[in-house]
């Protein structure tokens, strides 16, 4: 059996052996909250791996022996999705616990110092609620009284900066400070992706910035909109960190976020 025509057999083997194993997920509605409970499949995963199936069997013996190029394009991007020890989100979202929901219930109690609103009612989008906590990663103790700038896009993935070039002068932008047990309550938008002039979150991040941390700057993503290239970038640096969402009554996701920092192993009096 030639080279490329082995390498095509091979590709089609693991795909069926991938799709046996690990299922398409179900992908909730995200640009319309009234779909949000929504059990929808992914078609265009289903489709796309079809189509490259299809493209295969097409291919005859002379064209094959002219694909060895090409059939290696198709290792590159299919590899992560066929080999087993490839990272990938869970883009499954629950309905937030009873716990979670207590949770929010003594987070929505914290004194307005340790509560910022980085998006208001009126703000398109998807409302958001990320409950915080500030954490030394050299003690693994919360950081009491910090303050943490936060910055974001819309949800059309704009960030309408008032300096232009300088991100953190983003429309949407705040600073909070943690309480005595490092807590602290964001309420916004979910943020859309760069340049993506939809609801969509695919890129979609909160940038924070936390005062006296070394490095200061860190990053919110989402598992359930975040791709699976930036998924393991996010997973293999500690200036990222991938929150899981939930859904709460009304469509407003939830999320908890541990924000683990550098350099502030010391607490600060307020």
């Amino acid at each position: 059996m030639e080279g490329a025509t082995m390498l095509v057999f091979f590709l089609k083997q693991r795909l069926h052996n991938f799709l046996t194993v690990h299922p398409v997920r179900p992908w909730p509605c995200l640009s319309n909250a009234k779909c949000l409970n929504a059990t929808t499949r992914l078609p265009a995963t289903e489709t796309s791996i079809a189509n490259i199936i299809t493209f295969m069997d097409r291919i005859n013996e002379k064209q094959r022996r002219q694909s060895k190029a090409l059939s290696f394009g198709l290792v590159t991007l299919i590899v992560c999705m066929t080999a087993g020890g490839c990272d990938a989100p869970d883009r499954t979202m629950d309905h937030a616990s009873d716990a979670m929901l207590a949770l929010r219930a003594e987070y929505r109690q914290l004194d307005e110092s340790h509560q910022l609103q980085l998006a208001d009612e009126n703000e398109p989008g998807l409302r958001l609620l990320l409950l915080g906590t500030l954490t030394s990663s050299e003690t693994d103790e919360p950081l009491p009284y910090r303050r943490i700038q936060l910055y974001q896009t819309d949800t059309t993935g704009s960030y309408n900066a008032s300096i232009p070039g300088q991100e953190n002068t983003a429309r949407l932008n705040g600073t909070v400070q943690t309480d005595s047990l490092g807590r602290f309550l964001i309420s916004t938008v979910l943020p859309g992706g760069y340049g993506s002039g939809s609801p969509s979150f695919g890129t979609g991040h909160i940038h924070t910035s936390v005062e006296g941390a070394h490095p200061e700057a860190y990053d919110f993503y989402f598992q359930q909109g975040i791709s699976r290239g930036l998924y393991r970038w996010a997973r293999g640096t500690d200036q990222a960190v991938v929150l899981d969402l939930n859904v709460a009554e009304n469509d407003t996701l939830m999320a908890e976020a541990n924000l683990v920092v550098r350099g502030l192993a010391t607490a600060e009096e307020p």
